[in-house]
């Protein structure tokens, strides 16, 4: 049975090469799995090893949940205007190409 590494934010921010205050920043906005032990935080290495794998998927980049946001209120609207669920997918198909479109050109100015 292997044992379960647990890592205080400390270790957590030298793993990530960044400060604490950036861990506890991330807390608080309730991205990293913690869970406390008194009042100190805790991770397991396992947890960061996924939250890192899924951090690295290109979705989860700026862009990704931009996209993502602007989907969840896109369907909301659709759905409060009545359209049917084909209609507002290819509403959101549509934003999604521009968007990305967007980014292929802001990658190409170097922005």
């Amino acid at each position: 049975m292997s044992e379960i590494q647990v890592l205080t934010v400390r270790q957590t921010a030298e793993i990530l090469q960044c400060r604490p205050a950036t861990i506890y920043h991330l807390i608080r906005e309730d991205d990293l799995p913690v869970f406390r032990v008194g009042r100190a935080y805790r991770l397991t290495r396992a947890a960061l090893d996924e939250w890192i794998r899924e951090q690295s998927r290109p979705e989860n980049d700026a862009w990704g949940r931009e996209l993502d946001r602007v989907s969840r209120a896109m369907r909301a609207d659709a759905q409060d205007a009545g359209l049917t669920e084909q209609n507002a997918e290819e509403r959101i198909a549509q934003a999604i190409r521009r968007v990305r479109a967007q980014k292929g050109n802001a990658s190409a100015r170097g922005v």
